[in-house]
């Protein structure tokens, strides 16, 4: 059974650890328009449209789930042109926390790789989405974002030039 938390919540929305229960909890989080803009200064973008994210929480063995859903839309700048564009944000993630510093750093389960999922200790028993979001997002951008239509084209230097000396112009005057 599922838990709902059926209004949409701020960016900024801060979840008690106490609350999670084994029953998976959704949450739809939605950056408000000074978290928008605080996000594009952050990442040095022209404009975010709309950003959401679904989240679904859960305990299981004292390590709390945080299962994401990331969409968006975003406007960047060409790098071939440097003319804006928009972009798409459509990703998913899950991270691990917990409560008890005995486990955080040591918890092994076969279901989970510690290369991907480290579980991160939560020390005041609280999760601050706007931290998680904000860095899910800069994951999500687009580093090298270009319209379809342009082609960066790669000149390979010939093997002529790479031999040639600087100083080979002048060696007619040897003669």
């Amino acid at each position: 059974m599922e838990k709902s938390m059926n209004e949409q919540k701020g960016f900024g929305f801060v979840l008690d650890t106490r609350r999670i229960t084994d029953k998976k909890m959704k949450l739809t989080l939605v950056a408000m328009s000074q978290e928008k803009e605080e996000l594009a200064t952050w990442y040095e973008l022209p404009l975010i449209h709309q950003l959401q994210v679904d989240v679904q929480t859960w305990c299981q063995n004292n390590i709390i789930h945080v299962q994401g859903h990331m969409m968006g839309n975003i406007v960047q700048h060409c790098v071939v042109t440097n003319e804006e564009l928009t972009e798409q944000i459509d990703d998913t993630f899950h991270l691990l926390f917990t409560t008890d510093s005995s486990i955080a750093g040591q918890y092994q389960s076969p279901d989970i790789d510690m290369e991907e999922d480290g579980v991160e200790f939560l020390p005041r028993g609280q999760i601050y989405f706007k931290n998680i979001l904000k860095e899910q997002f800069g994951l999500n951008i687009n580093p090298f974002p270009r319209k379809s239509t342009e082609l960066f084209e790669y000149r390979e230097s010939s093997v002529e030039e790479e031999t040639k000396h600087p100083f080979s112009v002048l060696k007619h005057l040897t003669k």
